[in-house]
């Protein structure tokens, strides 16, 4: 009686183990990123209300015009189904039993892609973002604040506060949900990874947007949002690679 082959590691599988410049020079530019968004709103933390203030409608009319536009209203209401059909599919992914992976070798790189992805929804959007900074920085969203016909003040980016007790402005969920794509390319070759960073970034600035025009969000808070996405993604990426490397040694060993 015969025994099958053990699966073999993906092509890409060393890229990821072996520690390289890439890696590095992803997570320098992150933190430029991070800092240049952190200098831009706490030099200039008007930009915030500028372009809110641009969505507002005139006076007599809805605050937030385009808000109300069919688009923008679907965009909003899809957005928590398509987040609950990403998770769907990462699960289905890892389900996926170990003979059909070894009958076909591309599910192999789709299950791997499914356990990025898993990863950057769980601890970027789920933890970091829906249970962490949206619950206790509370920051009003732009159709509260005082400047936009509100009744809080505004708040910038450093200034934490009690004013929004729950599911506040900072940082958008919404978008995160869009940046979370990132994550698909998360535990691939360099190419994919930035093939699927280049959706990420498209899908959650086109919803990052909807909710600026509904008064939903600032432009820091989706700005931030994809930061806090990325970064918790990189680090995942790195908790993962060790991960495995001590797994492979230890199998060596």
């Amino acid at each position: 009686m015969t025994t099958a082959p053990p699966l073999a590691p993906p092509p890409w599988h060393q890229a990821l183990l072996h520690p390289t410049h890439r890696r590095h020079r992803e997570a320098r530019r992150w933190a430029l990123a991070t800092l240049a968004a952190t200098l831009l709103f706490l030099v200039w933390p008007e930009l915030d209300l500028l372009i809110s203030g641009a969505a507002l409608g005139p006076a007599g009319g809805p605050r937030f015009p385009w808000g109300e536009w069919a688009p923008v209203q679907a965009l909003y209401h899809g957005i928590p189904v398509f987040g609950r059909l990403l998770l769907l599919a990462c699960a289905v992914m890892l389900l996926v039993p170990r003979g059909a992976r070894r009958r076909w070798p591309a599910l192999c790189r789709w299950r791997q892609r499914a356990i990025g992805l898993m990863l950057a929804l769980v601890f970027g959007l789920g933890l970091a973002v829906n249970a962490g900074l949206k619950e206790v920085w509370g920051r009003p969203r732009p159709h509260n604040v005082i400047e936009l016909g509100g009744e809080h003040p505004f708040r910038q980016i450093n200034q934490p506060s009690t004013l929004c007790q729950t599911n506040c402005s900072f940082v958008s969920g919404h978008a995160g949900t869009g940046f979370v794509l990132l994550g698909v390319g998360l535990l691939a070759a360099p190419a994919t990874r930035r093939r699927w960073w280049r959706v990420g970034l498209a899908c959650g600035t086109v919803f990052g947007i909807g909710r600026v025009l509904q008064g939903g969000h600032f432009t820091s808070d989706v700005l931030f949002s994809g930061l806090v996405i990325w970064g918790v993604g990189l680090l995942c990426q790195q908790a993962w690679v060790r991960w495995r490397a001590w797994r492979l040694r230890r199998h060596a060993g």
